[in-house]
């Protein structure tokens, strides 16, 4: 992932020698700057981006991730709807509004909008059963947001969702099960990996989860 964003971010600046004036350029570095963590500089390149041109639908996705991260989440909220109807049908907008509708404890709306990412995908990828997880969650259905986890679990270890997903097989009483995909996950993390952390929460492991 961090060669893919130094790619991104190398693209991005070429195209903007060449038309400093592309938007796409703009949303590409604001999205790369954002998993950098200078979310000044990434929310001036998205806001850039969206004033070259106003139909652009990644760069209000991209800025709800920010705002969300600093708990701006009606903000973050309005910028997901906005993203959502300017491309309803791109994948990605319909779980950032599911995500954003769970934080500010919709869950039945979260829940529509994260059935209609499971719709759109072309595979059984686990994007839409994150979303889908965290709604059910929410609606207090547990044993249905634990079979969700248990989808997205099976398939390839991705990384922050997997932990997610976890803390809802060990909350929903499926210690054993939780644990067991927590170790799975640890062997696929590098030694400093903050998920590192964050999955030994999941686990339960609070004490041995906050040195990380």
């Amino acid at each position: 992932a961090t060669r893919e964003r130094r790619l991104a971010r190398e693209a991005a600046q070429q195209a903007m020698a060449l038309d400093p004036f592309l938007a796409e350029a703009y949303a590409t570095l604001g999205y790369v700057t954002v998993w950098e963590g200078t979310h000044a500089e990434s929310a001036r390149l998205l806001q850039r981006g969206l004033q070259l041109n106003p139909n652009l639908a990644n760069a209000p996705r991209y800025y709800s991730y920010i705002l969300a991260g600093q708990g701006r989440l009606d903000a973050a909220l309005e910028e997901s709807v906005r993203a959502m109807d300017l491309d309803p049908l791109a994948l990605a907008n319909p779980l950032a509004l599911a995500r954003a509708l769970s934080h500010a404890q919709r869950y039945s709306e979260a829940l529509k909008f994260a059935e209609i990412a499971l719709r759109l995908q072309v595979n059984d990828a686990p994007q839409g059963h994150w979303g889908r997880a965290e709604a059910l969650w929410g609606l207090g259905r547990r044993s249905e947001a634990a079979e969700e986890a248990r989808v997205i679990l099976r398939q390839e270890i991705r990384g922050q969702g997997d932990t997610e997903a976890i803390w809802i097989l060990h909350q929903a009483g499926f210690a054993a099960e939780a644990a067991a995909f927590g170790r799975e996950l640890e062997t696929k993390l590098a030694a400093g990996n903050y998920l590192r952390g964050f999955n030994l929460a999941a686990i339960g492991q609070n004490e041995a989860a906050f040195p990380l």
